[in-house]
């Protein structure tokens, strides 16, 4: 069964912002219109959409509590396949009276001086380590202020004037007053974030196949980790 734009989006989103809630206010829906969405795929697919940290579902993940694993730098779990669901630029998050905030790209070395908020705050995730070799690229030591959990919160400190922080382009559709997203200039430009869903190689669950059969498909061939 295919599911329309929206619900995969909305799914997608729900990953990102940690709760259904979050999703649906990201996605302007009613958290009803939003519920119903979730629980319709749920339905389909005879699974359950677990609300979870990024850590618990890391761990859940390893512990083979959950078929799917969806984030951002999927480590490389032996074992498991990994399927690219979106390829894309990584962007600043600015609060929206920073200094910065009135051009319309900034290069990395700009930020040098500003707190650095990072997430996922989890040893396994590696989030944190493509944007500290993005900055090291730049000839810049990250200056880490903050350790969030998860996205949501990484922009809500943003939004506050605590720092900045790194996203995927994506999630300037989520859209907030409170803060600006900049694409960057050379030499971060050409930095790309994925976001993927990895699951046990052997495992022939066929509600973890017919999920896998609604995802997009992905911009390349799916890896397997050794």
């Amino acid at each position: 069964m295919r599911f329309d734009l929206t619900d995969m989006r909305l799914f997608l989103t729900v990953i990102e912002r940690g709760s259904i809630t979050a999703g649906a206010q990201a996605m302007h829906l009613g958290l009803a219109s939003a519920s119903e969405r979730i629980g319709g795929m749920e339905a389909a697919l005879v699974l359950k959409l677990f609300e979870m940290l990024t850590e618990e579902q890391a761990d859940a993940f390893r512990d083979a509590r959950i078929h799917v694993d969806i984030g951002r730098q999927a480590p490389p779990w032996p074992g498991c396949t990994t399927h690219t669901l979106l390829d894309e630029r990584v962007m600043a998050v600015l609060a929206s009276d920073h200094p910065l905030s009135a051009r319309d790209a900034v290069r990395v070395d700009e930020l040098a001086d500003s707190p650095l908020i990072v997430y996922p705050k989890h040893p396994a995730a590696q989030f944190p380590h493509f944007i500290a070799s993005l900055c090291r690229d730049a000839g810049v030591t990250p200056n880490v202020a903050h350790e969030a959990y998860e996205i949501q919160t990484a922009i809500a400190l943003v939004a506050v004037g605590l720092g900045v922080t790194y996203v995927g382009e994506s999630v300037v559709l989520h859209g907030r007053a409170d803060v600006v997203y900049r694409h960057f200039t050379e030499p971060g430009a050409a930095q790309i974030t994925s976001l993927t869903a990895s699951f046990w190689t052997g495992d022939t669950s066929p509600h973890l196949h017919a999920f896998l059969a609604c995802l997009p498909q992905a911009a390349h061939d799916d890896r397997d980790s050794a």
